[in-house]
C-alpha cells in the first residue's frame, strides 16, 4: 500500500531524509484496515496489537526509483507487485531493517542460501 505522507516529491529536511520514524495506523482506517485483512487470510485466530508504518522517505524514493526503471522496461501491465511479509524474533533487527531497509548482508541463518525471504502468508 502506498501511504500519502511518502511521495517523490516531498520536501524533506536534509538532516532527516534518511531517518525513519514509526507511525501507528488506526486498524479501523486504511491502510491499518488493508494490512489487517491481509494478515487474516493467513493467520485469522492471532491477535493484533498495533501496527506500526515505517516510513523513510530516502528508501521510499529508491523503491519509486526502481519500480519507474522496471515501468520503463517491463511495461506497467507486467510489473508484478505483491504484499508480502517478514518474520523477525528480534527488536534490533527491525532497527537496523527499517534504517538501512533489507540486506541480505545482514541475514545469517539463512535456511537457502544468502538472502533476505519473505513470505506471501503471514503464517
Amino acid at each position: 500500500w502506498n501511504t500519502s505522507k511518502l511521495n517523490s516529491n516531498h520536501q524533506v529536511n536534509s538532516a532527516d531524509y534518511g531517518k525513519a520514524k514509526l507511525v501507528q495506523l488506526n486498524l479501523s482506517t486504511s491502510p491499518g484496515k488493508d494490512v489487517v485483512k491481509n494478515f487474516r487470510k493467513t493467520c485469522p485466530n492471532k491477535q493484533i496489537i498495533k501496527i506500526e508504518s515505517v516510513e523513510n522517505q530516502m528508501l521510499y524514493d529508491s523503491y519509486l526509483s526502481a519500480r519507474l526503471k522496471l515501468v520503463k522496461l517491463l511495461g506497467r501491465d507486467k510489473l508484478n507487485e505483491k504484499d508480502v511479509f517478514h518474520g523477525t524474533k528480534r527488536i534490533d533487527t527491525m532497527s537496523t531493517i527499517y534504517t538501512g531497509g533489507f540486506m541480505k548482508v545482514f541475514n545469517s541463518t539463512a535456511a537457502y542460501g544468502m538472502g533476505t525471504y519473505f513470505a506471501r502468508d503471514a503464517k
